[in-house]
């Protein structure tokens, strides 16, 4: 289930987004609501930040409170970002992002362990605490940073529905909406009823992936136009 768009760039006033599809015949929907103030929905950058946060938590034995603790650096590094500097005004705003952003997931929402499909809303963080040495409250290097995921997420990642993607793999990909499609396509590969079971092939139109994608203008010439010249490293 995609919750980040993978466009890099998005206008300002795009601040929601719905998606409505069929689960088992039955009809669901997935909604996001952002706050403008932090410009616009997840997007681009924060499918980055949000992967290294997943693998963070199993790296800290995927705690059932979500709690994670790390620094602004080690956060960068992990996502396959410059940690020199430029990167650390950006990583505030995503997280930020990720914190306020609501989610509501009608029918939607697998429990995997239960069987069944449930309705949940949730910020895809709901805790988020750093430290800062400067009066602009800006990051650096040095800033502690802790972070709840959200327990939708906790479950989900601790009943082996979500998976760590292939790290090594995914940070030698060089655009960061070449890295998105491949977190989409990867979670597409998966039966969400039999996840333990990869699909071989896998086919969608364009129209349905442009939507998968949240790709603002859902205009078929404009999705090839999103997609076309960054599927390649």
């Amino acid at each position: 289930m995609g919750l980040i768009s993978i466009q890099e760039r998005i206008p300002d006033d795009y601040t929601s987004w719905t998606v409505d599809f069929l689960v088992e015949g039955r009809p669901a929907r997935l909604t996001c609501e952002s706050v403008p103030r932090y410009g616009g929905v997840p997007h681009g950058l924060e499918g980055d930040i949000a992967s290294a946060i997943i693998l963070m938590f199993h790296e800290q034995d995927c705690p059932p409170d979500g709690v994670i603790r790390t620094t602004a650096y080690q956060l960068l590094k992990l996502a396959g970002l410059d940690a020199s500097g430029r990167y650390y005004k950006a990583l505030k705003l995503s997280l930020f992002r990720l914190r306020t952003a609501t989610y509501f997931a009608s029918e939607a929402w697998r429990e995997h362990p239960k069987g069944n499909w449930t309705t949940v809303t949730f910020n895809y963080l709901d805790g988020l605490e750093f430290t800062s040495q400067r009066e602009e409250q800006e990051l650096s290097g040095a800033s502690a940073i802790l972070i709840r995921l959200a327990q939708p997420i906790v479950r989900s990642i601790r009943a082996e529905y979500v998976k760590p993607l292939d790290v090594e793999f995914l940070t030698s990909l060089n655009r960061p909406l070449t890295r998105a499609l491949y977190r989409l396509l990867d979670a597409r590969r998966y039966d969400p009823l039999q996840p333990q079971l990869p699909h071989s092939a896998y086919t969608v139109n364009v129209n349905e992936w442009g939507e998968a994608c949240k790709i603002v203008d859902p205009r078929t010439n404009k999705i090839r136009a999103t997609l076309q010249g960054h599927t390649k490293s």
